[in-house]
């Protein structure tokens, strides 16, 4: 689905897998569908995030991770880069392992695109009259280096504060 608003990345940086993501501070590599969780003060470098319970007030929720494999999710790649070719297409074999660093704005715009079309349809359908934005937390140039393929997509009200599951409100 088109038309969420979004806002601006946080970009996370290379790190181990620290912490389930129960309440209390969670490694953003352990962030699954249906964690909440609080604004981190830096929006920049983050490695971790304040898990809390849903059902407690919160800024965040977790509503799919994906991984960004082909060249096609970027659009134009990295002019400086010759190992991919620029016009690839979704599903023509090549390999994002082999390209490198988009830059943020390129990261950053392919994971947008594929988090809004990943938003629950039922959620969007209950709450399309709402203020509430799309997020994302994306690979830092250092964790791309090491392989990080992985966006974490979540929704959040600039209001402030959710309270409550907005997936697990689906029925």
């Amino acid at each position: 689905m088109r038309g969420w608003p979004v806002r601006g990345r946080l970009v996370v940086a290379a790190g181990l897998l620290l912490a389930a993501c129960g309440p209390g501070e969670g490694s953003v590599f352990a962030l699954e569908e249906g964690t909440c969780f609080d604004d981190p003060e830096e929006t920049q470098g983050i490695l971790e995030v304040e898990v809390v319970p849903c059902d407690e007030p919160h800024d965040n929720e977790v509503f799919a991770t994906l991984q960004l494999t082909d060249p096609g999710d970027l659009g134009a790649v990295n002019a400086d880069d010759t190992s991919a070719d620029p016009n690839a297409e979704e599903g023509d074999g090549e390999d994002l392992d082999e390209v490198a660093y988009p830059g943020g704005a390129a990261v950053e715009g392919a994971a947008l695109d594929r988090c809004t079309t990943a938003f629950p349809e039922p959620v969007a359908e209950r709450y399309r009259d709402t203020d509430l934005v799309i997020g994302v937390l994306t690979p830092s140039e250092a964790s791309w280096q090491d392989g990080d393929r992985e966006v974490v997509c979540f929704v959040s009200s600039p209001d402030g504060v959710l309270t409550g599951s907005l997936l697990e409100d689906q029925g």
